[in-house]
């Protein structure tokens, strides 16, 4: 079917290319109301599998008509059907992010299905740990540490796969177990350096262990490298939003700000534009070079 619309064309852009990429929105809407059920339930120490989707209020069991993502929000007025509690605008927010992740992922992301895949398992992870630390500033280890151990998996079979003959495909020559293990250690042992020294510098503690263990999830899917590149652009976003919240007096000085959604957007741009592009773009922009 996908050769046949290679023919056409919509706008200049390829209907195959088109009808895959409302496929993705379709299936991150989907994902995206299984993540909001994690968001809710794991902080909670709640099966996110029984029982079925609920009003938290009314405690009614929701009907497919209630679950259509964004859909269903829109059509409701933003309130429950059976109590007409105002329902969080987070829901549709989180489910339109996944949505305009995955459509990303396929437009814009590594090329392969695998290296693709990868990237729709990680950015899913992220989104739930960012909500999550954003509402209860907590990053929990049910998601962390069994995230290390899949990225680990994942590259393993991958790399175990490679060796054996079994797939050959340049998309995945990155994929390597000692990378991901790399990547997992040095992620860790930045933040916990950091966390150690901002301790000690200011008395506090800056950064928290679940961050730690986030930089270790992110490292054992992007390898050593692409860990790296995120830490610099989740330090450098943090510093500049963080400034801003204190510039508008959202924040002061010494109150926390949750360092888990920084890490994750740094790990979208980590993923989709390498830091390095940015240096050279910067600095073709102001007339320097920089030798690679």
């Amino acid at each position: 079917m996908f050769n046949y619309l290679e023919l056409y064309s919509i706008m200049g852009l390829s209907a195959a290319l088109l009808v895959k990429g409302v496929i993705m929105i379709i299936l991150g809407l989907m994902v995206g109301s299984f993540l909001n059920v994690c968001i809710w339930r794991v902080p909670r120490a709640e099966s996110i599998v029984f029982p079925r989707s609920h009003c938290p209020n009314c405690r009614v069991t929701l009907k497919i008509r209630n679950l259509l993502p964004v859909l269903s929000y829109l059509a409701q007025g933003g309130r429950c059907s059976y109590c007409a509690i105002r329902i969080s605008p987070v829901y549709p927010l989180v489910e339109l992010i996944t949505a305009l992740s995955f459509f990303a992922v396929f437009l814009w992301g590594p090329s392969g299905f695998v290296p693709k895949l990868v990237g729709i398992i990680l950015i899913s992870t992220l989104i739930v740990i960012t909500f999550i630390d954003i509402r209860f500033q907590i990053i929990p280890d049910l998601i962390t540490l069994p995230g290390v151990v899949t990225g680990l998996l994942i590259h393993g079979m991958i790399h175990v796969s490679r060796l054996a003959g079994w797939v050959d495909s340049p998309s995945l020559t990155g994929f390597t177990f000692w990378d991901s293990l790399l990547g997992a250690l040095v992620g860790g042992a930045v933040l916990w350096v950091v966390a150690v020294v901002s301790e000690m510098m200011y008395g506090q503690v800056g950064m928290g262990g679940g961050d730690v263990k986030l930089a270790a999830l992110i490292g054992a899917f992007i390898g050593w490298k692409g860990v790296l590149r995120a830490l610099l652009a989740s330090f450098f976003l943090g510093a500049l939003i963080g400034g801003f919240m204190m510039i508008i007096r959202v924040k002061k000085r010494r109150d926390y700000i949750p360092f888990g959604p920084f890490l994750a957007l740094g790990s979208g741009v980590a993923f989709f534009y390498p830091i390095e592009r940015i240096a050279v773009w910067y600095l073709n922009a102001v007339g320097g070079t920089l030798p690679i």
